[in-house]
C-alpha cells in the first residue's frame, strides 16, 4: 500500500492513498466520509440524506451528482429493494471496493475521521458545510491541530494532496480560518489557534452554519414523516404526528419518545393496529383510532412474526351495553388499547392465531360502532333506529339520547 508524504517533524500520520480512487478530488472526500459512516453503522448503509446533513449541503443536487458518479464508476452501491418511490436511497460499498480495495479505504477513512484521525470529531458540524470553511477547510484545520509544529501552505498541500488538488485551495482556507480567528499566522508557518471548538462554535452562529444544518435536519425529518405516512397509508398531519410523539409512549414498553431515542437513536414509530394490510383486506379505511406508537427494535421484531399470516373474518353479531350514544367513541378506543395488548402477549407467547383473533375483535366493534355503512346494516338503540353512517348530524343524535336512556345496541350484519 502506498502512503502519502508526511511534514517532517509534524507528527501526523501516514495517509494511505488506495489503489483505486475517483479521479475528482471532491469525490474521494464524499466517498471517504460514507464510508467512515458505514463502518459503524450495523445495517452497512447510509441514506442520501443523512450524507447531505452530515456535509451541511442546503441543496440535494451537488450531493446526488457526486453520489451517481460514485454509483456509475462503482465505487457505491445503492440499496435496489425498496417498499416504494418515496423511501430513501441507501448506499454501500461498490464493486470496485472489494477484499483490499475496501481495506485500504477502510484505513483511510480511520486515520482521517477515527479516535486518533486528523478530522477526529469534526465531521458533521456545521462549520464545515459547503458555503462555509467546507471539506477542505476541515482538512487543513484538522492537519493543524494534529500536527506538532506550524506548517506552511506548500507543506499542507503536500500532505492533503490526495484530496486537494492546489496550493490556491489550502491558502483561501487558510485566509477564510484567520479571519474568523480559527488560525494564527507567523511569517510563512500557520498554526491553530487556541480553543479551537469555542471559535467554532461562535462560528457556526454567527454566520448561519448551525441554523442551515437545523433547517436541513428540520427539512428531511418532514420529508421522513410524510414518506412514511404514504408508505403505511395514514391520513393524519405532520403536526398530529408530532403530537402523538410528544405526548404519546411505546405501546408495548411504555418508553417515551426521549427515552427511545436515547435507548435506539431513533424516534418511536408510528404503526396501525390492526396491521394497514388486514385493514384493506377488510375494506376499512384508516382512522386516527388504528393508529399508535412502538420502539423500532419492537417493531421490526413482531413484523416478522405476522408475515404471511391471513386475517381472522370479522364479527356478524355485537352486543354492547352503553349508557349514553356519547361514550361510544370512548368504548372503541378503550377496546383498540386492550385488544392490542392482548395481540403482543399472544404474539410473544407464539400464538398466532389468538392474534389475528384480538386485531379482528377490534375491528370489528370499531367497523359497527363507527364506519360501517352497507345497505342492511341494522342497527338499535333500545329500539331507536340509530345512523351509524355519519350521515345524520349530532343534534339529531343527542335529541333521541336526552328522550330515552341507552341500555344496549344490537348490530346486526346481513350476509
Amino acid at each position: 500500500m502506498m502512503y502519502g508524504e508526511v511534514p517532517k517533524g509534524s507528527g501526523l500520520l501516514k495517509l494511505p492513498i488506495p489503489a483505486r480512487a475517483p479521479k475528482s478530488t471532491a469525490r474521494r472526500f464524499v466517498l471517504s466520509a460514507v464510508l467512515y459512516r458505514i463502518q459503524s453503522r450495523r445495517t452497512g448503509f447510509i441514506s442520501q440524506r443523512e450524507i447531505k446533513e452530515m456535509l451541511n449541503r442546503a441543496g440535494r443536487n451537488p450531493i446526488q451528482e457526486h453520489l451517481y458518479a460514485l454509483r456509475t464508476s462503482q465505487f457505491l452501491s445503492r440499496k435496489i429493494t425498496r417498499k416504494s418511490l418515496t423511501e430513501a436511497d441507501e448506499y454501500r460499498p461498490g464493486r470496485v471496493l472489494e477484499h483490499e480495495h475496501l481495506a485500504e479505504w477502510q484505513e483511510l477513512t480511520k486515520k482521517l475521521f477515527g479516535k486518533v484521525g486528523i478530522c477526529e470529531g469534526l465531521l458533521g458540524l456545521p462549520a464545515f458545510g459547503t458555503g462555509f470553511l467546507g471539506p477542505t477547510g476541515m482538512l487543513v484545520l484538522g492537519s493543524l491541530r494534529r500536527s506538532k509544529r506550524p506548517l506552511t501552505v506548500a507543506e499542507i498541500h503536500l500532505y492533503l494532496k490526495f484530496f486537494i488538488k492546489d496550493e490556491g485551495t489550502v491558502r483561501s482556507r487558510l485566509k477564510k480560518s484567520l479571519e474568523h480567528g480559527l488560525v494564527e499566522k507567523d511569517g510563512p508557518y500557520w498554526s491553530l489557534a487556541p480553543q479551537l471548538n469555542q471559535r467554532l462554535s461562535r462560528y457556526e452562529k454567527e454566520f448561519g452554519a448551525a441554523s442551515r444544518q437545523e433547517r436541513v435536519k428540520a427539512q428531511h425529518k418532514g420529508e421522513r414523516q410524510t414518506n412514511n405516512r404514504r408508505l403505511l397509508g395514514c391520513t393524519i398531519t405532520t403536526s398530529q404526528e408530532d403530537k402523538m410523539r410528544e405526548e404519546g409512549k411505546c405501546i408495548h414498553c411504555k418508553k417515551t419518545n426521549t427515552e427511545c431515542q436515547k435507548a435506539e437513536d431513533a424516534d418511536l414509530t408510528l404503526e396501525h393496529f390492526p396491521p394497514r394490510t388486514w385493514q384493506k383486506h377488510w375494506g376499512i379505511p384508516d382512522h386516527h383510532h388504528f393508529h399508535f406508537l412502538i420502539c423500532p427494535s419492537a417493531n421490526s421484531k413482531y413484523g416478522g412474526y405476522l408475515t404471511g399470516l391471513e386475517p381472522e373474518e370479522l364479527d356478524k353479531f355485537i352486543r354492547i351495553s352503553v349508557r349514553s350514544a356519547s361514550v361510544i367513541e370512548n368504548i372503541v378506543q378503550a377496546n383498540i388499547e386492550v385488544e392490542i395488548r392482548k395481540f403482543y402477549r399472544h404474539l410473544d407467547s407464539g400464538n398466532r392465531n389468538e392474534a389475528k383473533k384480538a386485531a379482528a375483535k377490534a375491528a370489528s366493534l370499531w367497523r359497527g360502532l363507527i364506519h360501517d355503512t352497507r345497505p342492511g346494516l341494522t342497527t338499535t338503540l333500545d329500539g331507536i333506529p340509530l345512523d351509524v353512517s355519519g350521515r345524520k348530524k349530532e343534534k339529531q343524535l343527542r335529541r333521541k339520547s336526552k328522550k330515552q336512556t341507552i341500555r344496549s345496541r344490537h348490530i346486526f350484519f346481513s350476509p
